[in-house]
């Protein structure tokens, strides 16, 4: 049901070996999906391929998304007829012997009734539902028998939200097993299939992309978009964006866009934009488009576009596009696109969009969109939105007005 993962083919291997090695001649795999069976083989890889060897190649697409289509049905009740020909035209049944080492070899692999909340759920009294035991009679038996079957009488196993019951419920035409919740123990119900009595197990998954499982989005896994979980978009867990967790969009984790992380746009992280701010690009880090202000890129940090002002690209800091100014591309500062700094689109500095600068956008320099200047669109100069005037993409020029004008 699904593509297997190499925990979830170990776990079927081991459950299904406590009926003897004799249980792979009658067992036929189920794909749950409408893929063809080509893209399903290949999606499951090699363990896949192995596991439908020890079928015997013996598989069947049922599309639970088609569940009208009826021939479906008929034709995996076919395979498992024909498959029971093969069998000399019997079932497979295990002598009593052994059942409660059985039981304990079943407990000791995992497959149990269904533990939720940490705390094991009564097995129902209800005459269509039965222990694993009652069901497979002791699998730890030394010999078989065959009996010529009035009936077929189908055992679904899988993982947790594999679709087991879904499956159930086309096979015998009516919704008999409830869909809405995870299966906590087995189940056995019956229907008349074109003359013949079907006789349908749910059984619980043993593990899978569970609740309180291992794989996959769980809740108290271990893996996948988990809640205290250990990888993934998990809460509580160690990976991904987590709560409580370790890496990527965490909170309370280390790396990614955490709260109480590390690194990332963090809540009192060190790293990105982040940390123990009040929104977005944040508050109170040393790094990044963050650090100690109210909002933005923003206030009284070392680096960024940030420092000490009180918005966007700021103030009287040390790098980017800020220092000592109220806004935007700014004042006094050493780099970026500042004013009466040295690099970048500066005023009366060397580089960039400069004021009296030499190369760039400049005012009265000698390169780019410059007032005065020589190239670019200048006001006073020969092309371009500008200006011999104090800001960027201004007036006044030959050619494109700036936007707004």
């Amino acid at each position: 049901m699904g593509t297997p993962g190499k925990r979830y083919k170990k776990a079927v291997r081991k459950h299904l070996e406590l009926l003897s090695e004799r249980v792979w001649n009658y067992t036929i795999v189920l794909f749950t999906k409408g893929d063809t069976t080509e893209q399903n083989i290949e999606k499951g890889g090699k363990r896949l391929q192995l596991l439908l060897e020890k079928c015997g190649d013996r598989y069947h697409i049922l599309d639970t998304k088609n569940k009208d289509n009826h021939t479906q049905v008929t034709e995996l009740l076919e395979k498992i007829e024909e498959m029971v020909e093969k069998n000399r035209g019997g079932y497979y049944e295990i002598q009593k012997e052994g059942t409660e080492s059985s039981a304990k070899k079943m407990k000791k692999v995992g497959w149990k009734v269904w533990q939720q909340r940490g705390k094991q759920q009564p097995i129902s009294q209800d005459k269509d539902t039965q222990t694993e035991a009652e069901l497979f009679r002791a699998p730890a038996c030394e010999e078989t028998q065959m009996y010529n079957l009035p009936e077929f009488r189908i055992v679904l196993l899988g993982e947790r939200g594999a679709g087991k019951s879904t499956i159930g419920n086309i096979i015998l035409g009516r919704e008999l097993f409830d869909t809405e919740r995870v299966t906590g123990e087995c189940e056995k119900k019956a229907g008349q299939i074109a003359g013949r009595q079907i006789t349908v197990v749910d059984t619980p998954g043993p593990e899978g992309w569970n609740v309180a499982g291992r794989e996959g989005w769980n809740v108290a896994g271990r893996e996948g978009w988990n809640v205290a979980g250990r990888e993934g978009w998990n809460v509580a867990g160690r990976e991904g964006w987590n709560v409580a967790g370790r890496e990527g969009w965490n909170v309370a984790g280390r790396e990614g866009w955490n709260v109480a992380g590390r690194e990332g746009w963090n809540v009192a992280g060190h790293e990105g934009w982040n940390v123990a701010g009040h929104e977005g690009w944040n508050v109170a880090g040393p790094e990044g488009w963050n650090v100690a202000g109210p909002e933005g890129w923003n206030v009284a940090g070392p680096e960024g576009w940030n420092v000490a002002g009180p918005e966007g690209w700021n103030v009287a800091g040390q790098e980017g596009w800020n220092v000592a100014g109220q806004e935007g591309w700014n004042v006094a500062g050493p780099e970026g696109w500042n004013v009466a700094g040295q690099e970048g689109w500066n005023v009366a500095g060397q580089e960039g969009w400069n004021v009296a600068g030499q190369e760039g956008w400049n005012v009265a320099g000698q390169e780019g969109w410059n007032v005065a200047g020589q190239e670019g669109w200048n006001v006073a100069g020969q092309e371009g939105w500008n200006v011999a005037g104090q800001e960027g993409w201004n007036v006044v020029g030959h050619e494109t007005r700036p936007p707004g004008e």
